[in-house]
């Protein structure tokens, strides 16, 4: 065969192969035509329609169409990532995706869910895996651990530890001079931290402190996971704040760290080991709360183009 007419033909097969993939896309997008524009992200009618089977799964009895605007919030949360140089990757979608297949205590609402969005895998990905995946980043990894959106609280918290340090016996007088929250508490090896009951309120105890027991009423092998789940991070908790924060101080001291407690930052006083229990150790600690992740969301959210505008029927 003549070597220029094998090489034409070789063209031509590409070329139908290209025109063949074009052709697909738009005929994709014929049928799956966007129905709005979140700031640099498109929602498309699968990913709508795949939302609100989402929800019709979890929630039969609920008949309202709330797919975009679900869709809506979780896609303001990728493009404030984004304004922040926190652009949500493929790589970390594939990562969320696999997570959610291994972890997740339910199997069967899982496949539910997928089934809903009726195999379309793309749908899947943009109605489901990435908003878990914002949603959660947005508050727990960036909102929380950002250290310019706190910085001037911080700072302030900062300073008063200074004073604290320098005047550890009126700890409690200087925090109650400028208004900040002073509790007891106590942390040990065993049972992480624990709160002691408020002002007034006897017999009573509030523990652990910071950690949120969830999963009330799940199936028994649900909620045995869940509780050693929890009997982990407890220990963990209490474990970290022994050797990080009691281990170098001596009783009436104040800690130099300014301790991250997720909403909030501590300062904390180090009084005295508790009496006949081994790895017990009684505190005091002043609370300063970081910015309010409300006001600094809906901030956010107004430097973002919307069309349709975002609206709860």
């Amino acid at each position: 065969m003549d070597l220029k007419k094998e090489s034409k033909n070789k063209n031509k097969i590409y070329a139908l192969l290209i025109a063949s993939a074009i052709a697909g896309v738009a005929g994709y997008f014929f049928i799956n035509p966007k129905v709005a524009q979140v700031g640099d992200y498109s929602i498309y009618k699968n990913d709508v329609d795949c939302r609100d089977a989402i929800i019709l799964s979890s929630y039969p009895d609920d008949k309202r169409k709330l797919g975009l605007y679900q869709l809506t919030q979780s896609y303001q949360y990728a493009q404030i990532l984004k304004n922040f140089k926190q652009t949500i990757t493929k790589d970390q979608i594939q990562k969320e995706k696999e997570r959610i297949d291994k972890s997740t205590l339910m199997p069967e609402n899982l496949a539910k869910i997928k089934a809903a969005c009726g195999g379309d895998g793309w749908a899947y990905e943009n109605a489901f895996i990435l908003p878990a995946l914002v949603d959660r980043v947005i508050y727990y990894e960036f909102f929380l651990k950002n250290p310019e959106i706190h910085r001037e609280l911080f700072e302030k918290a900062q300073g008063w530890r200074d004073r604290a340090i320098k005047n550890p016996g009126d700890f409690e007088t200087l925090a109650k001079k400028e208004n900040h929250p002073v509790s007891l508490f106590a942390v040990s090896l065993d049972r992480g931290l624990e709160w002691a009951p408020p002002p007034g309120i006897k017999g009573m105890k509030q523990g652990p402190a910071m950690i949120d027991r969830s999963g009330k009423g799940a199936p028994a092998a649900i909620q045995r996971s869940l509780d050693q789940q929890q009997e982990q991070q407890i220990s963990a908790e209490g474990k970290k704040w022994i050797e990080d924060v009691i281990k170098p101080l001596q009783p009436g001291q104040v800690s130099p760290l300014v301790i991250d407690q997720g909403e909030v930052w501590m300062v904390v006083k180090y009084l005295k080991p508790t009496v006949n229990e081994k790895n017990s150790f009684n505190m005091q600690g002043a609370v300063f709360p970081k910015r309010n992740y409300g006001e600094w969301l809906e901030a956010q959210k107004k430097l973002i183009p919307v069309n349709p505008p975002l609206l709860l029927k």
